[in-house]
């Protein structure tokens, strides 16, 4: 139960975040780091299945997909717009695209349903760390414009 509710937590404060960005257009031109939580204890054993393409995930896996996929509605995606970069993390931070890979919401709307649930420690500094890395011009982070980066986890880091 603590599990879901820090996950929970988590959503409603990156919900926040999304009414903010539609009532405030100065929050329009947004580089945005998705930090997802990949790890193991984001699915109970019992609760583990195989989807259509024969991946293991569970309800809590496609829980976070589906609620990513919401906040992404919520924006308006764009090069001059709100840029979204994402980072998945297990044993290790893994940049999976950075600002300029998909520039519609369409584009990562496939994205994010293509995400798979990883099945490995917690590595929340290492995720961290390459989220840090990702604010960069070099990875289509823009000098004048407001970073957001949304921590989606359970909570619990098994390594450092």
């Amino acid at each position: 139960m603590a599990r879901r509710c820090v996950l929970v937590l988590l959503c409603l404060v990156a919900v926040l975040v999304v009414v903010q960005s539609q009532e405030d257009q100065s929050c329009a031109r947004l580089d945005l780091v998705f930090i997802v939580d990949s790890s193991g204890s984001i699915c109970k054993r019992e609760d583990v299945f195989k989807n259509a393409d024969g991946h293991n995930t569970c309800n809590n896996w496609e829980f976070v997909k589906n609620f990513l996929g919401t906040i992404v509605s919520e924006m308006t995606i764009g090069v001059n717009n709100v840029r979204v970069a994402m980072i998945m993390f297990g044993n290790k931070g893994y940049p999976l695209w950075e600002f300029l890979e998909y520039t519609s919401e369409d584009e990562l709307h496939d994205a994010i349903d293509a995400l798979r649930w990883r099945d490995e420690k917690t590595n929340t500094s290492g995720a961290l760390e390459e989220a840090y890395n990702m604010f960069s011009v070099s990875k289509g982070d823009r000098a004048s414009t407001t970073n957001v980066a949304i921590v989606i986890t359970d909570g619990v880091s098994t390594v450092d």
